[in-house]
Protein backbone atom coordinates (compact mmCIF):
# COMPACT_ATOMS: atom_id res chain seq x y z
CA UNK A 1 0.00 0.00 0.00
CA UNK A 2 0.88 3.38 -0.89
CA UNK A 3 -0.47 6.53 1.04
CA UNK A 4 0.97 9.60 -1.17
CA UNK A 5 2.35 12.62 0.84
CA UNK A 6 -1.37 14.65 0.05
CA UNK A 7 -3.17 11.82 1.49
CA UNK A 8 -0.86 11.33 4.50
CA UNK A 9 -1.72 15.34 5.11
CA UNK A 10 -5.78 14.80 4.31
CA UNK A 11 -5.78 12.28 6.87
CA UNK A 12 -3.99 13.94 9.43
CA UNK A 13 -6.59 16.49 9.02
CA UNK A 14 -9.23 14.32 8.91
CA UNK A 15 -7.95 12.35 12.35
CA UNK A 16 -8.44 16.22 13.99
CA UNK A 17 -11.25 16.33 12.59
CA UNK A 18 -13.04 13.08 13.83
CA UNK A 19 -10.59 12.25 17.32
CA UNK A 20 -9.69 9.53 15.16
CA UNK A 21 -6.09 8.30 14.62
CA UNK A 22 -5.72 5.21 11.75
CA UNK A 23 -7.22 4.21 8.74
CA UNK A 24 -9.28 1.16 8.37
CA UNK A 25 -9.22 -0.69 5.07
CA UNK A 26 -11.84 -3.44 4.79
CA UNK A 27 -13.89 -6.02 2.81
CA UNK A 28 -17.47 -4.28 1.81
CA UNK A 29 -18.87 -6.98 0.11
CA UNK A 30 -18.26 -8.55 -3.88
CA UNK A 31 -19.12 -7.20 -6.96
CA UNK A 32 -19.23 -7.55 -10.96
CA UNK A 33 -16.54 -10.45 -10.29
CA UNK A 34 -14.34 -8.19 -8.24
CA UNK A 35 -14.12 -7.83 -4.32
CA UNK A 36 -15.17 -4.24 -3.22
CA UNK A 37 -13.12 -2.18 -0.55
CA UNK A 38 -13.99 0.39 2.22
CA UNK A 39 -12.11 2.91 4.16
CA UNK A 40 -13.22 4.40 7.23
CA UNK A 41 -11.31 6.14 10.12
CA UNK A 42 -12.75 3.28 12.43
CA UNK A 43 -10.94 1.41 15.38
CA UNK A 44 -9.23 -1.71 14.19
CA UNK A 45 -11.00 -5.31 14.40
CA UNK A 46 -9.49 -8.16 16.32
CA UNK A 47 -7.71 -9.62 13.10
CA UNK A 48 -6.39 -6.93 11.95
CA UNK A 49 -3.30 -6.24 10.28
CA UNK A 50 -1.90 -3.53 11.29
CA UNK A 51 0.80 -1.09 9.62
CA UNK A 52 1.97 2.01 9.43
CA UNK A 53 2.43 3.79 5.79
CA UNK A 54 3.75 6.77 5.79
CA UNK A 55 3.88 7.38 9.23
CA UNK A 56 -0.31 6.55 8.97
CA UNK A 57 -1.67 3.82 11.46
CA UNK A 58 -3.40 1.45 9.19
CA UNK A 59 -5.64 -1.54 9.91
CA UNK A 60 -6.28 -3.66 7.08
CA UNK A 61 -8.72 -6.75 7.41
CA UNK A 62 -6.77 -10.10 6.49
CA UNK A 63 -9.28 -11.12 3.90
CA UNK A 64 -8.16 -8.01 1.59
CA UNK A 65 -4.52 -8.23 3.06
CA UNK A 66 -2.99 -9.12 -0.80
CA UNK A 67 -5.10 -6.25 -2.70
CA UNK A 68 -4.20 -3.70 -0.30
CA UNK A 69 -0.58 -4.48 -1.03
CA UNK A 70 -1.31 -3.10 -4.57
CA UNK A 71 -3.46 0.16 -3.61
CA UNK A 72 -2.30 3.39 -3.41
CA UNK A 73 -4.56 6.55 -1.34
CA UNK A 74 -4.27 9.73 -3.10
CA UNK A 75 -6.63 13.00 -2.99
CA UNK A 76 -8.53 13.62 -5.72
CA UNK A 77 -10.35 17.17 -6.18
CA UNK A 78 -14.26 16.93 -8.16
CA UNK A 79 -16.83 19.52 -8.38
CA UNK A 80 -18.41 17.66 -5.27
CA UNK A 81 -15.29 18.82 -2.81
CA UNK A 82 -11.83 17.20 -2.25
CA UNK A 83 -12.06 13.74 -0.97
CA UNK A 84 -9.48 10.40 -0.42
CA UNK A 85 -9.74 7.83 -3.33
CA UNK A 86 -7.94 4.19 -3.79
CA UNK A 87 -6.37 3.29 -6.62
CA UNK A 88 -4.92 0.19 -7.93
CA UNK A 89 -7.63 -2.01 -7.34
CA UNK A 90 -8.52 -4.96 -9.56
CA UNK A 91 -10.87 -4.17 -12.81
CA UNK A 92 -13.98 -5.28 -12.63
CA UNK A 93 -15.99 -7.23 -15.26
CA UNK A 94 -18.85 -5.06 -15.21
CA UNK A 95 -20.46 -3.94 -18.36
Amino acid sequence: MIITDVARDAFRDLFDQHDANNVRVFFAGQGCGAPQLGLALDSPEENDVMQTVNTISVAIDPQILILAENITLDVQDTPQGRGIVMMGLPDSDCC
